[in-house]
């Protein structure tokens, strides 16, 4: 039996364990109940590294797309002709996928978008450095992340184009190492930078969250709760509000897993969401309730990650969604339509070359 068809057959039971009638597979021993998820994207990749986004993947990675399938899963791959692949973003709709996409081994990242019925990708960006990271805005427009320079020379801004990839504008300036998180349903940005905003490499000081407006004005902290030597990332918008993230430790290197942890709608910190503690690569929701996780799998020698679904409100054994003995799963997002976010009106003018300066007495 050739390796793609061990694989194709372990992924069909894998996902008729997770989806299926309850049933409990000895092989892996995760007790499975009836569920119903819709279509995933995710990443799969031999090696997962920490730090910097660019070097994730140094292996090379693929994109691929798991569907129930009338009968037996149908998993597919959306990415043959590149190197390296990450960051699926899942379109308004539900039938475009942008990510971020590496066509030969140490070239440039770039954004590309590809159907989800298609494996024809086009290229979006045209950085000079890499570009990573990407999300849909409303009004037709996109914001991703580009990187230039390496080392103590490396800087990271957020850009804003048409979703063509036409009319590229930064709109972060200064030091702060910015990185695209996700779009909130407000409108706003939700990213990730250092704390505080300081110059300096990549590796030195901590990484937290903020809030920016998608025109650049409006930058804030999500949550001052100075918790020190941790890096913040990976992070999303729940249904409710809350938003979702990964916490690593700074100290972590090349350490590609953390705590998975949220700030749930009104509170002032972050709190722990589930008992296996630095143990995620990466989240999100499912349904309501549900989260689909990238969580290190302890049951083999090779110890990478594999996909489960938990219920953060009870203490009920993950449910396995998808295990390759071969490689991580990681990055997953659901194929599904979801509200687009609301418009954020700007009142800047950048083609203005004078502005004024409001002065308001507090008296």
């Amino acid at each position: 039996m050739n390796f793609v068809r061990a694989t194709a057959l372990a992924v069909m039971a894998l996902w008729g364990g997770a989806f299926g009638p309850s049933q409990t597979h000895t092989s892996t021993g995760v007790a499975s109940h009836a569920a119903s998820l819709p279509a995933l994207a995710f990443v799969e990749a031999p090696v997962i590294r920490g730090g910097p986004p660019e070097s994730r993947f140094p292996q090379g990675s693929e994109l691929a797309i798991l569907e129930p399938g009338a009968g037996q899963p149908v998993l597919r791959k959306l990415t043959p002709h590149f190197f390296a692949v990450a960051d699926p973003r899942v379109s308004f709709d539900g039938k475009t996928l942008l990510f971020s996409g590496q066509t030969s081994s140490g070239g440039r990242w770039q954004i590309w978008t590809v159907g989800v019925t298609s494996d024809r990708a086009q290229q979006l960006s045209h950085c000079p450095g890499d570009c990573l990271l990407p999300a849909f805005l409303p009004r037709g427009e996109i914001v991703y992340t580009s990187i230039q320079g390496s080392g103590v020379r490396r800087e990271s801004e957020l850009y804003v184009s048409d979703d063509d990839g036409a009319h590229a504008h930064p709109i972060t300036f200064g030091p702060g190492d910015y990185e695209v998180e996700a779009v909130l349903r407000s409108g706003r940005l939700l990213i990730s930078a250092k704390w505080p905003l300081l110059p300096g490499s990549y590796e030195a000081g901590d990484r937290s969250l903020y809030i920016l407006r998608p025109d650049g004005s409006g930058l804030r902290s999500l949550r001052d709760d100075k918790t020190p030597g941790v890096r913040r990332a990976s992070a999303t918008e729940l249904a409710n509000g809350a938003i979702l993230f990964i916490q690593k430790p700074k100290a972590g290197g090349e350490r590609a897993s953390g705590d998975l942890e949220w700030i749930l709608p009104g509170h002032l910190h972050a709190t722990a969401v589930a008992e296996m503690r630095g143990q995620f690569e990466s989240a999100t929701q499912a349904s309501a309730g549900r989260l689909i996780v990238a969580e290190r799998d302890s049951t083999g020698e090779r110890r990478g990650f594999a996909l489960y679904l938990i219920d953060p409100t009870r203490k009920a054994a993950p449910v396995l969604v998808y295990r390759n003995s071969q490689m991580s799963a990681v990055q997953p997002a659901v194929l599904a339509p979801y509200p687009a976010p609301l418009e954020y009106p700007s009142i800047l003018h950048p083609q203005e070359a004078t502005g004024r300066v409001l002065c308001l007495d507090a008296y």
